[in-house]
């Protein structure tokens, strides 16, 4: 098979990369395709077969894979030439970053394949299987009209892609930005089984008639990926208490901590996106953070993502420098991790983890010295090294020889120089001793002698057979360190929750707070910690009533105390300290979020149907344990259309009991029931100070403050009076 016809029979779909020596080569449809998507890349050139194509270095085609897989979400594959033809050398795919995994790593969380089996018949019953690396883990249950509990899932687990059974299910995932694969497979694997089994081995075969816990979502991805030998588990708490890419954005509280490694900040993204339900988990996550308020970080901050080695350990193509890395940063590790003064349990399983891994460091040692060099640990390496010393000296008598001859020569490494002008003046000695011109150049005569031409070549084999050698040597070592691939992995998910703990016990010395969980609501001074100069704190307790309309002026603060609320009730489900004095926060199932709004003319959606998407999925997925937080509802449409929906809203929210924070214009929601609060407003000047009772919009006076025309002020206060 030549070139061309092995290119054509990869997936078209695919990122082809054609690896030649230390050159990387895209051909003409990946080109085309990334400067399509707004990737810049250099000026192409034309092959023999008048293909274009362009050239990278190996950071220019890492920076493309990283594109390709994380941005414009299409599969990666390298092709290498070999002595049997050509062969595939690396490849990934958006969720499985595969061979890529020490490229594509950064600080965010790491992607994850679904497998979504949908069975509509039975009440929208979704069964999922979700890959995240090497692990598998399978769930079922029955879902509304719109798929909430899905995309709670998918969300929780930062799902990239998806294999579907039915097409419904194509369009809402596409929305969420995931790729969609679809593969038509009915739970009649009994339809034809020796058409598919007949493809498995006799062992595969024997698992698969043994293996009865699979659900619908685990055969699809069985029949998909043509595999049985899977190690599939239950997922926990599958509709527990997910936070959303929305929900995320619009309370973004990851940029109030400082992390100092990658790893930290992955941790951290982890915990926001997947709070906690259980009293008990959340206090000793505060109890860790006040352990960690004295820890010194200047090692922390140097201390590199051991994941990236990691995955190079797992898939056995770590090299000399990983090597090195690796025991610099398990001997940083160490050293940081003598100096916490606290014997906490994080510090004590890290201490054993290090351990543990301690008869892998001492064969890196014994292999590779702190230079990079391979030590002479066998009589071969030995022999080698020693008849390459024997060379290097000849070379030198040799080159002695030659320099004495004429001052004006120049010894090049294996090779020797002389100018032009010098080589007239020399040419007769030149042609007398019989030496090899190899060169003719402007700027000198490169030449050698037949002596230095047969040591260079004797050289070159000595070298080539210790590469050999050294390189059975690292196999070896890759062999080895892929058994402690767990123990490192641990390793760093210990420096991660070091590296998150301490970014929560520095806010501790800001005037943040540890809230306490239970039932009542009871914020005390709470403020944005974006705010820096001006903050005015605000406090609520909710007793007996759950739902707080909050009226009063356009920028007094009503947006800003919703987010507060949010933050806050994330925070303290998540262990970390919360931006106020004192605050009692019950626990909630979810927060469900409507603030903001934009058109979204590629998808053919208005401001007001974004607004009754969001509040939909909120009408359909809120308990008596959700926090629901809603931004003046109804402002799309008209008046009495927007009350309307705003009104009935309101009363389905308070016959579900959740606790809800509603701001609006609309004061006919001030009823009773609720807990009536407003923006104090005195003399035409906001104090952003929450206070009982009702307060008016003040729509004419925010458009003095921004200085309409007076004619126009006047205007609208005559129809506001009439």
């Amino acid at each position: 098979m030549n070139f061309q016809e092995f290119y054509n029979s990869i997936d078209k779909n695919t990122l082809k990369i054609h690896v030649q020596k230390d050159s990387y080569i895209l051909y003409e449809r990946e080109i085309d395709r990334l400067t399509a998507s707004g990737y810049s890349l250099p000026s192409t050139f034309l092959n023999e077969n008048n293909i274009r194509y362009i050239k990278l270095s190996k950071p220019e085609i890492e920076n493309v894979i990283k594109y390709s897989l994380i941005n414009i979400k299409i599969p990666v594959t390298e092709i290498i030439n070999t002595s049997e033809g050509f062969s595939i050398n690396r490849s990934g795919t958006p969720s499985n970053w595969n061979d890529y995994h020490d490229i594509c790593i950064n600080e965010s969380m790491i992607p994850s394949l679904a497998f979504i089996f949908l069975k509509i018949e039975d009440k929208n019953k979704i069964f999922i299987t979700v890959q995240t690396e090497n692990t598998f883990q399978q769930t079922e249950f029955n879902d509304d009209d719109i798929y909430s509990h899905l995309f709670c899932v998918l969300t929780g687990f930062n799902v990239t892609e998806c294999v579907i059974n039915d097409k419904r299910l194509e369009r809402p995932l596409l929305s969420m930005g995931i790729v969609v694969n679809f593969c038509k497979f009915n739970n009649k694997s009994e339809e034809d089984p020796n058409v598919r089994t007949s493809r498995l081995s006799l062992k595969e075969k024997e698992e698969n008639n043994n293996n009865t816990k699979d659900n619908l979502s685990t055969k699809l991805m069985k029949y998909y990926l043509c595999r049985q030998d899977f190690q599939v588990t239950e997922m926990q708490n599958p509709l527990s208490y997910v936070i959303d890419s929305f929900t995320l954005s619009v309370l973004n509280p990851i940029k109030y901590f400082n992390c100092y490694t990658s790893q930290g900040k992955r941790l951290l993204e982890q915990f926001i996106r997947n709070p906690l339900l259980n009293k008990e988990d959340i206090l000793v996550r505060q109890k860790l953070t006040t352990e960690f308020l004295t820890l010194q970080t200047n090692q922390l901050k140097s201390i590199s993502d051991l994941s990236k080695i990691s995955k190079q350990l797992q898939n056995k193509r770590c090299l000399v420098d990983n090597f090195i890395k690796l025991e610099e940063n398990l001997c940083k590790i160490r050293s940081f991790i003598s100096e916490i003064k606290n014997n906490t349990e994080i510090k004590e399983n890290t201490m054993l983890l290090l351990s543990n891994i301690k008869p892998f460091r001492d064969e890196i040692n014994k292999f590779i010295n702190k230079e990079g060099f391979i030590n002479e640990i066998n009589d071969k390496l030995k022999e080698l090294h020693n008849e390459l010393r024997s060379i290097k000296k000849e070379k030198i008598k040799e080159k002695e020889r030659i320099l004495e001859k004429n001052k004006k020569i120049k010894f090049l490494e294996n090779n020797f120089k002389i100018s032009r002008n010098d080589f007239k003046i020399f040419e007769d000695e030149f042609k007398r001793n019989k030496f090899l011109e190899l060169s003719f150049l402007k700027s000198g005569v490169v030449f050698t002698t037949k002596e230095m031409e047969r040591l260079n070549e004797l050289s070159n084999n000595v070298i080539n057979l210790i590469n050999l050698e050294e390189k059975s040597i690292i196999t070896g070592l890759n062999e080895y360190g892929s058994n402690f691939c767990g123990i490192l992995d641990a390793i760093n998910h210990m420096i991660a929750q070091i590296d998150v703990f301490h970014a929560f016990s520095e806010k501790i010395n800001e005037g943040w707070t540890f809230p306490t969980i239970e039932d009542s609501f009871i914020l005390n001074d709470a403020f944005h910690p974006q705010i820096k100069i001006g903050n005015v704190p605000n406090s609520i307790e909710l007793k007996d009533k759950h739902f707080v309309i909050i009226t009063g002026p356009n920028m007094g603060g009503k947006s800003t105390f919703l987010r507060i609320v949010g933050m806050i009730v994330l925070l303290s489900q998540i262990g970390a300290p919360v931006p106020a004095s004192k605050a009692a926060i019950p626990l909630f199932d979810s927060i469900l979020i409507r603030i903001g709004a934009n058109d979204c003319p590629s998808r053919h959606k208005s401001t007001f149907l974004n607004e009754m998407e969001e509040v939909s999925k909120i009408i359909h997925r809120c308990t008596s344990n959700s926090l629901v937080l809603i931004d003046e509802l109804g402002r799309g449409t008209s008046d009495i259309d927007g009350l309307s929906i705003a009104m009935a809203v309101k009363e389905y929210l308070v016959k579900k009991s959740a606790y809800v924070f509603f701001t609006t214009h609309f004061t006919e929601l001030c009823t009773e029931e609720c807990i009536n609060k407003r923006i104090e407003v005195f003399n035409d000047k906001i104090f952003y100070k929450l206070v009982d009772g009702i307060g008016d919009s003040y729509g004419i006076g925010v458009a003095k403050m921004v200085n309409f025309p007076e004619e126009v002020i006047k205007e609208a206060e005559g129809y506001l009076r009439d």
